[in-house]
């Protein structure tokens, strides 16, 4: 029974296996059919789905856009749009890291030594510090300020 079953999953994986392999010889020997093949058989499923289940199929490329200038100008924005939040979500210990990085490129650019460097992100550091103090005792206390 065991052998049995054995021997039919590797004939299965044969059969996939020679599916595959057709599927890439085709496309190796003529892409442009190949593609209009793959187009004709994304549109009779989404046909398909629309009759049966009554629904839109999702796009395949995983950016919509009908051209490569949309579709490039939706990854743009989608970037764009994660960039944002990823801003308005970080803490203000990251905001001063990113901040102090660009001072840093910015000074290598004029040819300021590294030692200048270091002792300006010493004092941007101490400047900081006296701006934000460290939260005292009783900021850290989360029944602070609660009625």
């Amino acid at each position: 029974m065991v052998k049995a079953k054995r021997n039919q999953i590797a004939a299965d994986n044969e059969v996939a296996k020679d599916a595959r392999n057709a599927r890439r010889f085709k496309q190796e020997r003529d892409p442009v059919e190949y593609e209009k093949q793959k187009i004709g058989q994304r549109e009779a499923y989404a046909a398909k789905i629309e009759s049966e289940e009554g629904r839109e199929v999702r796009a395949y490329a995983k950016v919509p856009g009908k051209t490569c200038e949309e579709h490039d100008d939706n990854a743009r924005q989608r970037h764009a749009e994660r960039e944002r939040e990823r801003r308005a979500n970080a803490t203000q210990a990251e905001k001063d890291a990113a901040a102090d990085k660009k001072w840093a490129a910015r000074q290598r650019k004029k040819n300021v030594p590294e030692e200048q460097i270091a002792e300006g992100l010493a004092k941007r550091a101490a400047d900081r510090q006296h701006r934000q103090p460290e939260p005292g005792p009783y900021d850290e206390n989360p029944n602070f300020g609660a009625f």
